[in-house]
């Protein structure tokens, strides 16, 4: 006899006799039967065995004093499940695209700024502008970097400085001896 049921028009009511056969074969079983059927409900027949607690009520004749069918839709879990799975999904690709934004300013602030400023440094230099260098404020390869051509520009403008001040000597040496010349023409001519 059903005792408690969800549907109200169960209770009190006898079990099917295929419902006495599927608890026959479950009954040997000392845990019961949990099946996922079709459509996405969970199907769980359990036995209630006679225990020495229950024999006061029950007598101790019977191995078996009822069965506990549940049904359970696990169709809302599996929404759920599928929700959650989904926003988790999209977060992870939000997160991915922020990180890679993140990481992209902080490259092009790192590491492209700096070596733009360098070329553009290095293109006044070509030219030979040596008056320009590049501010070293980090200790990493773009820092040495940048501090190899201020040592390169320093050497260059010195060499230049040098080569200023020797071509200044060789051209006040040619008009000393232009100005020798001249008056020793003078002299041989008077």
């Amino acid at each position: 006899r059903v005792a408690v049921s969800s549907d109200r028009s169960e209770i009190g009511s006898r079990a099917t006799p295929d419902y006495l056969e599927r608890t026959r074969d479950i009954s040997k079983q000392p845990t019961g039967v949990a099946t996922l059927e079709a459509g996405g409900v969970l199907h769980e027949l359990r036995v209630i065995p006679n225990r020495p607690q229950c024999f006061a009520c029950h007598g101790n004749t019977q191995q078996v004093n009822g069965y506990l069918e549940l049904d359970i839709d696990t169709a809302p879990s599996i929404r759920f499940l599928t929700t959650a799975l989904w926003q988790s999904v999209l977060l992870g690709l939000a997160v991915a695209v922020i990180m890679a934004i993140a990481i992209a300013r902080l490259m092009e602030r790192l590491v492209h700024r700096p070596v733009i400023e360098l070329k553009q440094k290095m293109e006044l230099a070509r030219g030979g502008d040596f008056e320009h260098s590049v501010d070293v404020p980090r200790d990493d390869e773009i820092g040495s970097l940048a501090a190899s051509y201020n040592i390169l520009v320093s050497e260059l403008k010195r060499a230049e400085q040098e080569l200023r001040e020797s071509h200044m000597r060789d051209l006040q040496r040619a008009e000393q001896l232009a100005t020798l010349d001249h008056v020793m023409l003078a002299g041989l001519t008077h």
